[in-house]
């Protein structure tokens, strides 16, 4: 845990830090509190930052975080984030069940950054699509409200999910289109229900900032796990040749 601690860079200490202190004082402001709303908002932020971060514990994290969305959701109507909740509960066992599989040789508390070909993202976005059409008629059944933003952002978290589940750096991608489509989805809140949201919204700007992190510190991951991989092939096959002269 020391360790932990000391390779962190300038940003992975001071961000989270911040990003903590916002949501508490944004949940200061205003009459109505509603804490739910504020402890979603805290497990979010670190549960976004310890994905970006690739650590194997963070699916423990995002289950509970669903967890906390599906009712946060439901107080709400927004009955399109309830299906993405209760289904990303059922997929972050999967991403949790994936993650301690695959952990990095180098680093086990790391996750090891999985390459996916061209053929399954033209799949995942031709199944994301077909989901899409079937959710957008089942919460109209709900009457749910915002349906075609309910919709887009049931779709895009499924795949984020997945490419969750599949260890694939462009998670963070869907992650964030989804954060904007949630930013303006709660944002409508406040016409109705003043500033009670607030720590959520302030929640999924900071979840945003994350996901662009994540995007940058997942490649980096990526780089270093294929350069270490490298050099053990290296050491390998020089092993082999002393074998040989032998």
């Amino acid at each position: 845990m020391k360790e932990f601690f000391r390779n962190l860079n300038w940003f992975e200490r001071i961000f989270p830090i911040i990003s903590i202190l916002v949501v508490i004082i944004s949940f200061s402001v205003g009459v109505e509190k509603n804490w739910l709303s504020l402890i979603y908002s805290l497990v979010g932020v670190i549960e976004t930052f310890i994905v970006a971060k690739g650590l194997v514990i963070a699916p423990f994290f995002t289950v509970t975080l669903c967890v906390l969305y599906l009712f946060l959701s439901l107080s709400q109507n927004y009955y399109g984030e309830v299906v993405i909740a209760a289904i990303n509960i059922i997929i972050g066992i999967a991403i949790i069940i994936s993650w301690l599989k695959n952990k990095s040789k180098q680093n086990t508390s790391e996750v090891q950054v999985n390459k996916i070909g061209w053929l399954e993202y033209v799949l995942m976005l031709v199944a994301g699509l077909i989901c899409g059409i079937g959710c957008y008629f089942m919460l109209k059944a709900f009457n749910t409200d915002e349906l075609i933003i309910s919709t887009i952002s049931v779709v895009v978290s499924l795949i984020s999910a997945y490419l969750m589940v599949r260890r694939s750096k462009f998670y963070a991608a869907g992650y964030l289109i989804n954060d904007i489509i949630v930013i303006v989805l709660w944002s409508m809140t406040i016409k109705n229900m003043g500033l009670v949201f607030l720590p959520t919204i302030l929640g999924f700007v900071i979840y945003f900032i994350s996901d662009i992190y994540g995007l940058i510190n997942w490649k980096l991951m990526e780089r270093k796990q294929n350069k270490q991989k490298e050099i053990e092939v290296q050491k390998s096959g020089e092993a082999i040749e002393k074998i040989d002269a032998m």
